[in-house]
C-alpha cells in the first residue's frame, strides 16, 4: 500500500534525541506494512526474532483502506439497483430511490471495519519491531528513518504503490480531482464523474456509480475496456459495456479545468466548483463535457523514488522497476535486498502481494541461501457485470510467442443458466496445447466468472488434463456446465487437427 496515503492510527513515538545519529543492527528489515509487509513480517519472524517494521505513515493495507473491499462495498451497492431497475424481464415492477449519502455511509462503515483488522493485527506486533517514519537508502545493508540509522543484514522493500496522475492536474483540481485513495471518502454520490482509464478499476468504478445514478462518461486513450487480450472477447466487451455506459474510448485529453466563472476560478474546493474536460474523439473532432467530479484511474507506480535505491548499488528499468528482480525469490540480483507487492509491479493483485511477500520474508530471514518458489498460476478479475478474468497465459501472450494453440469457446447467449438468471451477455475462450493435451490459458467474460476462472486457474496450477477436467462433475443447472461445454469443444478442435 502507498505509504504516503493510509488512514489515520496512533503512531509510534518519535525519538526525540538530540544524537546525530543513533545506530542499530538488525538481521531483517522490512520497509513498509502494507499487505506484503506485513505478510514478509510474518514469514522473517518466524525464522528470526531480530526483525524490524518500518512504515512511514498509517499503518494499513490498500485493500482494507482504498481497494478491494470499499471498491466492492459500491459494486454491490450497484449491482443491487440494477437488479432493482431490470427487475421487469421477470414480471417484477418496482422502484429504485438511491439514497446518495446513506450509500455512501454504508461503504465507509464497513471499510472502516476492515480497515480497524489489520490496525488490531498490527497492534498485536511487538513494539520493539516497529518503527514509524520514512526510510531511505544509505548503502545496500544501511537506512536512515529520520535520526536513525538502521544496519540490516537482509532488507525487504515492500512500500506499495500510489495512482499516477498526470502533471499539473492536481494543482489545477484541487479536490476535485479523485483518485482510489479520496473517491471512497466522498460524503453522497456526486451528480456526475468523469472516469480517466477503463482499466480494472476505472471500468468497475465507472460502472457502479452509474448503476447507482451518476451521469458517467468513462474515457480512455486506447479503443479498448478492461484486460481481455483476445479480440474477439475484447470487441464483445465494447459492444456490451456501450449499451450501458457513455464511452469515450480513443480519446485524447486536451486540457482539464475547473468552470470559467470568475466566482470559481482558483477555488478549486468550492462546493460549486466543477471540472471541464477538453478532449478530441476518436475522430479527432474537439469537444467538451463538465462533471462534478474527475476520477484518475490511469494507473498506479511504485512507491520507490522516495528510497534513493540507488545508493544501494540498485538501477532502475524504464517502468521504475529494479533491474534484476527475481519473482520466483523475492531477490534483486545477488543484493541482501529483496521486493513484494505493488512496489514491484509484477501481478500487482492482493493474493499475489501475500505470496510475494512470504516468499520475500523468508527468503530474507535465512541465513544460508535462499530458496526458489514457482509461481502461482495467473489469475486475474475485474467485478464489472458482466465480469472479466484472465487465467494462465493470454491470447496476447501466446500469439507474441507464436505458440501453436485451439480455442474452446463458448457463448453464454446459449448457456443454460445464464439465461434463466437473464444474464446471458459474454463469452468464454479456453486455450489448449495439442502436444500436451494441456490447458495453457483461458479469457472470460461473462456472468460471474469470477467463480469458473478459480476452477480453471486450479486445475492449470495442478496440471490437470483437459480430458480430466471434462470428468470432473458439473451440477446441472449451473454456469459451471458452461466451462465443460468449452472444454468439450476445445477438444474437439484439438482432435481435428491431432
Amino acid at each position: 500500500m502507498p505509504q504516503h496515503n493510509l488512514p489515520r492510527s496512533k503512531p509510534q513515538q518519535k525519538n526525540k534525541s538530540t544524537k546525530p545519529v543513533i545506530t542499530r543492527h538488525v538481521h531483517t528489515v522490512i520497509i513498509g506494512a502494507g499487505t506484503a509487509g506485513q505478510t514478509a513480517y510474518h514469514a522473517a519472524v518466524k525464522v528470526t526474532d531480530n526483525v524490524l517494521l518500518i512504515n512511514g505513515g498509517e499503518w494499513n493495507t490498500t485493500c482494507a483502506r482504498v481497494g478491494c473491499m470499499p471498491s466492492k462495498l459500491l459494486i454491490t451497492a450497484a449491482n443491487r439497483a440494477y437488479d432493482i431497475n431490470t427487475s421487469e424481464v421477470f414480471g417484477l415492477k418496482s422502484t429504485l430511490k438511491v439514497d446518495a449519502k446513506a450509500v455512501m455511509k454504508r461503504v465507509q462503515l464497513e471499510r472502516d471495519f476492515f480497515a480497524n483488522s489489520v490496525l488490531k493485527t498490527v497492534s498485536l506486533f511487538p513494539d520493539q519491531h516497529k518503527l514509524s517514519g520514512y526510510a531511505r537508502f544509505i548503502n545496500k545493508n544501511t537506512v536512515q528513518v529520520g535520526e536513525e540509522r538502521i544496519q540490516a543484514q537482509r532488507i525487504v522493500i515492500a512500500t506499495g504503490g500510489s495512482p499516477l496522475i498526470p502533471e499539473g492536474w492536481a494543482g489545477k483540481l484541487g479536490k476535485r480531482l479523485l483518485t482510489n485513495e479520496s473517491i471512497f471518502e466522498i460524503k453522497k454520490l456526486p451528480k456526475s464523474l468523469a472516469v480517466i482509464g477503463s482499466g480494472a478499476q476505472g471500468l468497475e468504478l465507472a460502472q457502479a456509480f452509474h448503476r447507482l445514478g451518476v451521469r458517467v462518461k468513462l474515457f480512455n486513450r486506447s479503443e479498448k475496456v478492461g484486460s481481455l487480450t483476445d479480440p474477439a472477447l475484447q470487441q464483445h466487451a465494447v459492444d456490451v459495456f456501450s449499451q450501458e455506459l457513455d464511452l469515450a474510448l480513443g480519446t485524447i485529453i486536451m486540457n482539464v479545468a475547473l468552470t470559467d466563472s470568475p466566482k470559481l476560478q482558483n477555488r478549486t474546493n468550492s462546493k460549486k466548483a466543477q471540472v471541464q474536460i477538453t478532449f478530441k474523439n476518436k475522430s479527432g473532432v474537439e469537444q467538451q463535457d463538465t462533471f462534478d467530479y474527475v476520477l484518475c484511474a490511469i494507473t498506479r507506480q511504485p512507491n520507490l523514488g522516495a528510497l534513493d535505491l540507488p545508493t544501494a548499488g540498485i538501477d532502475l528499468d524504464q517502468r521504475g522497476i529494479p533491474v534484476g528482480y527475481n519473482p520466483l525469490t523475492g531477490q534483486i540480483g545477488r543484493k541482501p535486498i529483496f521486493i513484494a507487492g505493488d512496489a514491484d509491479l509484477y501481478r500487482p493483485i492482493m493474493h499475489e502481494a501475500v505470496f510475494q511477500g512470504r516468499l520475500s520474508g523468508f527468503n530474507a530471514a535465512r541465513e544460508t541461501g535462499v530458496e526458489k518458489s514457482l509461481p502461482m498460476s495467473p489469475l486475474g478479475v475485474i467485478f464489472s457485470e458482466p465480469q472479466m478474468a484472465i487465467v494462465g497465459l493470454n491470447y496476447r501472450q501466446l500469439t507474441d510467442s507464436q505458440q501453436l494453440f485451439h480455442i474452446g469457446e463458448l457463448d453464454f447467449a446459449h448457456q443454460g443458466r445464464a439465461r434463466v438468471m437473464a444474464v446471458k451477455h459474454g463469452k468464454l475462450r479456453l486455450y489448449g496445447d495439442a502436444k500436451t493435451g494441456r490447458l495453457l490459458g483461458a479469457e472470460m467474460f461473462g456472468p460471474h466468472v469470477e467463480h469458473l476462472a478459480h476452477a480453471v486457474a486450479w486445475m492449470i496450477q495442478h496440471d490437470i488434463s483437459i480430458e480430466q477436467m471434462i470428468r470432473n462433475p458439473y451440477y446441472h443447472p449451473t454456469l459451471e456446465e458452461g466451462l465443460r461445454t468449452a472444454l468439450l469443444r476445445l477438444k474437439h478442435a484439438m482432435q481435428q487437427t491431432a
